[in-house]
C-alpha cells in the first residue's frame, strides 16, 4: 500500500498563479448560468423584454412588452437614476413634438389655400396621421428603444463583470468551502 498525501489550501492560502489558474476554470466551466436573470427581472418590470444580447460582442436587442407610453410611466413611477432620466426626456420629446404638430393655425392656412374643409376632429385626425407626426414619434420611440438597449447591455456588461471578477470567485470559494491543490485545482 501507497500513502500519498496532497497538502490542500483555501483560496486566500493559493500562489497567484494557482488562484489565476482557478479563475480561469471557475470562467469556463463553474460561471454561474443564472448571471443575467437580475437584468430580464429588471427590464420586465418596466414592460420591456430583452430579446438577446451577447457581452462580447456588445449588443442587447430589447422590445417594448406594451408600448413606450407604458414602459416610461412605469420607469417613472419605480426607477431613478439613468432610467428615470431616459424615460423623462422621451416623454419630454415626445411632448414637444405633439406641440410641434398641434400649431392648428399653420394646418388651416394651409387647408385654405388648398380648399379643403374638415371639421375639427377630422382635423386633427389629419393633422397627425398626415403631417409626418406619426413617422417622427415612431423615430423618437426607437432613439428611447436604442437608448435603454444601451443602459442594459452597460447593466448585462456589469453583472458579468461582477459575477467573473476575482472578489465574487473569492467569495464564492470561500462560501462553499472550496479547498485546492497547490496549482489550483479544485479538490
Amino acid at each position: 500500500m501507497k500513502t500519498i498525501t496532497i497538502n490542500a489550501y483555501q483560496y486566500d492560502e493559493l500562489s497567484d498563479k494557482a488562484k489565476e489558474n482557478f479563475q480561469n476554470y471557475y470562467v469556463e466551466k463553474l460561471f454561474p448560468d443564472w448571471w443575467y436573470e437580475t437584468a430580464y427581472e429588471d427590464s420586465n418590470q418596466f414592460y420591456l423584454r430583452i430579446e438577446e444580447f451577447d457581452v462580447y460582442r456588445s449588443y442587447c436587442t430589447i422590445s417594448f412588452i406594451y408600448d413606450p407610453e407604458d414602459t416610461a410611466k412605469a420607469i417613472v413611477e419605480n426607477a431613478g437614476g439613468e432610467l428615470f432620466e431616459l424615460a423623462k426626456d422621451w416623454a419630454d420629446e415626445v411632448n414637444d413634438l405633439f406641440k410641434s404638430y398641434s400649431d392648428y393655425d399653420k394646418y388651416l392656412e394651409w387647408l385654405n389655400e388648398m380648399e379643403y374643409s374638415l371639421d375639427d376632429m377630422e382635423f386633427e385626425d389629419w393633422v397627425l396621421e398626415e403631417s409626418g407626426y406619426q413617422d417622427d414619434k415612431e423615430s423618437v420611440n426607437d432613439d428611447f428603444l436604442r437608448q435603454l438597449e444601451e443602459y442594459y447591455l452597460r447593466y448585462l456588461k456589469s453583472d458579468y463583470e461582477y459575477y467573473s471578477s476575482e472578489e465574487y470567485i473569492e467569495e464564492t470559494c470561500m462560501a462553499n468551502d472550496y479547498w485546492f491543490d497547490i496549482n489550483g485545482k479544485i479538490l
